[in-house]
Order: structure tokens, then C-alpha cells, then sequence
């Protein structure tokens, strides 16, 4: 199925190669099975189509000029793409900038995936704002960070300004950072971190100096 889907690329592909498709078949609802009548088949979906072809595509109609078939292997790239990103997503939340990494490995290009990506997004399969969301309540379990640690990590996942902030409020009106704090300084002093070192421990996963300076002295003033 790739080698077909590749072959948009080359300069046959704009040629009128008008005798290259043997069938197309409805496959499910929106998806049609293209045959050719050398080599493999592949499918595409209606969403991946320009609406002009359409027409064509949904009355089967075999006819159709080297750009046309150009598109229907574009098309069949894209929902292979989607495919592999389902994948993906039915073993862990990813953000939509993961996915896109992930796809680029596998050899799709951007033109490809993109519009698999945009009909996951809109059915709610690839959801940035829950991927945050699962991942902050992850990462939580076996590390104590701060908000700016943590918007820094999720920015670097592709999550949105915006959709991370409201991830991190979410976050922290369960467990208030200052709680959060108070539990990764616990755990730096059973460490043996005091003073400056402990500060700086503190500092580095992201808990903002003032969190921090407090912190450290409600713990040095109990006895």
C-alpha cells in the first residue's frame, strides 16, 4: 500500500495515467476501496478528497485524469496516516505536535497527515487539551514539579499557551502548588538538602522563589 501511495510523488503521477485505476468500491461509511489494475489497492476517505472529485469518487467513476489519480493517492497517504495515528492514540493521549513527530518518522509528510490529524481533532480522537490534561495527572505520580516546570514541558509537547494554562489550573485546584512544593521539599531534605542546596532543588522543578522561600520557612520554624 505504500509503494501506491508514494507513487503521488512521482512524475508519472502527473501524467494521464487514466488507465492505471481498475475499480472503486465503497468500503464503509465515507471510505472507498481504489483497485488498480497493476499493483496494490488502497483506501481513501471522502474527507481527504477535493470536493470536485467527489463526484467521481463516490459514483466510481474510473476515468479520471493523472492529477485526479495524483489526489486519490494523496488521499490514500492521508488515511494511512490516520491509521497509524490511531494507533498511537489507542495506546496514550498525544498531543497533535507528537503525533505529527511520530507520522514524520514513519515517512508521511506533513501535506499527508495533516488533514488525518484535522479529522481526528474534529472527531474528537486527538485532543490536545485532555492530552495535557492525562499527562499532567502522569507525570504527578512519581514527580513533584511546579507550574513553570511543568507549562515549560508541555510547551515542549506542542500544547498550545492557552490550552496549558487552563490544563495547569485544572491541575492545581485539586492539589494547590503549595502543596506540591511542600511534598518535593520533604522529600529533597530526606535527601540530606538543606540551606541553598534545597532552595536550588526547589528552584530548578519549577516552584517560583516566593513558593519556595516560604516553604522553606514554615519548615524552619517548626520544632
Amino acid at each position: 500500500m505504500d509503494s501506491v501511495a508514494h507513487a503521488a510523488d512521482s512524475s508519472s503521477a502527473s501524467a494521464d495515467i487514466s488507465a492505471v485505476i481498475d475499480t472503486i468500491e465503497w468500503a464503509s461509511s465515507g471510505v472507498h476501496k481504489v483497485c488498480l489494475k497493476e499493483g496494490p489497492s488502497f483506501f481513501v476517505r471522502e474527507q481527504y478528497v477535493p470536493e470536485a472529485m467527489l463526484v467521481a469518487l463516490r459514483s466510481s467513476r474510473t476515468g479520471l485524469n493523472g492529477q485526479d489519480v495524483a489526489c486519490l493517492l494523496l488521499a490514500g497517504r492521508a488515511y494511512l496516516a490516520e491509521r497509524a495515528a490511531m494507533d498511537y492514540l489507542s495506546r496514550a493521549e498525544h498531543s497533535r505536535y507528537q503525533l505529527g513527530i511520530k507520522l514524520s518518522k514513519k515517512e508521511f509528510t506533513r501535506p499527508e497527515y495533516d488533514p488525518a490529524l484535522d479529522y481526528l481533532e474534529a472527531r474528537g480522537f486527538l485532543d490536545d487539551a485532555r492530552f495535557a490534561e492525562s499527562w499532567l495527572r502522569c507525570r504527578s505520580i512519581h514527580r513533584k514539579e511546579g507550574r513553570i516546570m511543568l507549562m515549560r514541558l508541555l510547551r515542549e509537547r506542542g500544547v498550545g499557551r492557552h490550552i496549558a494554562d487552563a490544563a495547569l489550573d485544572a491541575f492545581f485546584s485539586v492539589c494547590a502548588e503549595e502543596a506540591v512544593c511542600v511534598q518535593a521539599m520533604q522529600k529533597a531534605i530526606r535527601q540530606g538538602k538543606t540551606g541553598k542546596r534545597l532552595a536550588d532543588s526547589l528552584l530548578r522543578k519549577g516552584f517560583p522563589a516566593r513558593l519556595v522561600l516560604d516553604c522553606i520557612k514554615k519548615t524552619e520554624k517548626i520544632p
